[in-house]
């Protein structure tokens, strides 16, 4: 099998860019990693946040590349610790956090874990096969069927989260695992992206799109012409998975 990866990441409207991406290949164990990240914007320190919790995760991962629950979670784990520490060293960091999506893999196996409201995507047969579901109060108002998944975008308690990195007391991962096969997609994306870009459109364009690059130029075609002038970071990650 052959991994072959894409992304993006951009400040939009905004002055700094707050989100991260990160990915590492072990080409000799056919072992890979990708990580993304968005820094939360109401606090300090959230860009440096977001790329503590990515170096840290591709170091752990070149260390020690199993693919299992187990290891993924010891990765995100001290990637918190990361954050912690630096938040009890420097006041101007002590509330600095983030949202992380972390997917490892090999040629039979996928354990992707998260925390926040970035959400990652797995698609086969150019189809919805699995997503993620955000650690957020409009989530559970779905959960709860208050409100339609598709309200969550534009609902204005949309930013808040129950779940982050950089947590002093811990963190408490949401955690899947699949078998993967040849053909199947993967979408790693901050919520500056998925707030524009719904499901049935990004299976739209992963349909007509030959390459990762092509998928994520066909969705950030869409976004912009949907952004108003003050919108949000937006970052993605796209893997296709093929026999050569």
């Amino acid at each position: 099998m052959i991994f072959k990866t894409a992304f993006i990441s951009k400040a939009g409207g905004r002055e700094s860019n707050q989100d991260f991406c990160g990915n590492v290949s072990i080409d000799d164990k056919n072992k890979h990693c990708w990580v993304i990240t968005d820094g939360l914007g109401s606090h300090r320190g959230g860009e440096r946040a977001s790329k503590i919790v990515v170096n840290k995760i591709i170091e752990l991962f070149k260390n020690s590349p199993e693919i299992t629950n187990e290891n993924l979670e010891y990765q995100l784990i001290k990637a918190n610790e990361e954050i912690v520490m630096l938040q009890a060293e420097n006041d101007s960091f002590s509330d600095m956090k983030t949202t992380v999506i972390e997917a490892i893999c090999d040629n039979e196996n996928l354990v992707c874990g998260h925390i926040g409201d970035s959400r990652f995507y797995h698609f086969r047969e150019n189809k919805l096969f699995y997503q993620t579901l955000d650690h957020s109060v409009p989530q559970t108002m779905v959960t709860a069927g208050e409100l339609s998944f598709e309200e969550i975008r534009k609902h204005p308690d949309r930013n808040r989260l129950l779940r982050s990195m950089g947590n002093k007391e811990g963190i408490k991962p949401s955690f899947y695992s699949s078998k993967i096969i040849i053909n199947d997609k993967f979408l790693f994306c901050t919520d500056g992206f998925w707030e524009y870009v719904t499901e049935i459109e990004m299976e739209f364009d992963l349909a007509k799109s030959e390459t990762p690059e092509m998928w994520l130029e066909e969705m950030e075609l869409r976004l912009l012409k949907k952004v108003k002038n003050d919108f949000d970071n937006y970052s993605a990650i796209a893997v296709f998975i093929s026999p050569f």
